[in-house]
C-alpha cells in the first residue's frame, strides 16, 4: 500500500502551512513524560513531533495497520537515534498496549476504520 516516497510525501502534507502542524501540536497540550499513542501513523510526522515533546521519559507508540510504516519510522528512529517512540502492529479490530496512554492522536485516520465503535472498545491497556 504504502512505499517509503508515499510514505515521506504523507509527512510532507501533514508539514505543510495548509495542515497547521503548530496549530494542532499546541492545542494537544503535551507535557515531557507523557505517553502518546498515535493511531495511524501512517509515515510518522507526528509521532517524531510527540517524540520530541514527551522528551526521553516519555513514549509514543507509533500505531499502524501497515507493518511497510512501522518499519519506515522504525528505520527512521535508529537512523535519528530516538528511543521513545514503539511501533505497534494493529489490525481493524483495535490494538493492545502494555500501559496506559494520557492520549490517543488520530489525524486523518477514523475514516479508515470499518467498525470505529468497536475498534476503540476493544483498545487493550494495561
Amino acid at each position: 500500500m504504502f512505499d517509503n516516497y508515499k510514505l515521506n510525501m504523507l509527512n510532507k502534507k501533514a508539514a505543510s502551512l495548509e495542515s497547521r502542524p503548530e496549530k494542532v501540536l499546541k492545542s494537544l497540550n503535551i507535557h515531557k513524560g507523557d505517553i502518546i499513542g498515535d493511531i495511524g501513523t501512517g509515515g510518522g510526522y507526528f509521532t517524531f513531533e510527540f517524540s520530541r515533546k514527551v522528551g526521553k521519559n516519555g513514549r509514543v507508540y507509533a500505531i499502524d495497520t501497515n507493518q511497510k510504516s512501522l518499519a519506515f519510522i522504525d528505520d527512521k528512529s535508529k537512523k535519528e537515534m530516538i528511543n521513545n517512540i514503539k511501533p505497534v502492529l494493529a489490525d481493524q479490530n483495535g490494538l493492545y498496549l502494555l500501559e496506559t496512554v494520557d492520549m490517543f492522536f488520530l489525524r486523518n485516520a477514523f475514516h479508515h476504520l470499518p467498525e470505529s465503535i468497536k475498534y476503540f472498545k476493544n483498545i487493550k491497556q494495561f
